[in-house]
């Protein structure tokens, strides 16, 4: 997985950051990414390139989307919260929903692996 930045709504282009101050972006997700750039540095360097031919592919990929096991189990705290028992199986659509850190949006998932109920989850739990 790598980490991709589409330019500016004008401009028909995506860029795929590999590399950030040394650091590998590979299977980075999008929190763990951006909290890498938060970093105070002096100079920063990137590894990117631009992937235009790929820009329909990318647009229709599930971005950072992956599959977890709950190891504990957690009441939802708020109404937009997920609550989910120790074992079950959850899909994390996305690790930085509208640019908040802390938690992500997942999806519960019944024994066929098909969604039911979707919300937040804490992305450090």
């Amino acid at each position: 997985m790598s980490l991709f930045l589409n330019c500016v709504p004008l401009v028909s282009c995506t860029i795929v950051f590999f590399q950030y101050n040394g650091v590998s972006m590979k299977n980075k997700t999008k929190e763990d990414a951006y909290l890498e750039m938060l970093k105070p540095a002096e100079t920063f360097m990137f590894k990117v390139q631009n992937c235009v031919d790929s820009l329909a592919e990318i647009k229709e990929s599930q971005g950072d989307g992956f599959f977890i096991r709950a190891l504990y189990e957690r009441g939802a705290e708020a109404e937009q919260e997920l609550s989910f028992k120790k074992d079950d199986i959850l899909y994390v659509e996305d690790t930085l929903p509208n640019g908040n850190f802390g938690f992500w949006m997942a999806w519960q998932l019944d024994e066929n692996a098909q969604r039911l109920e979707k919300g937040q989850i804490p992305s450090k739990y």
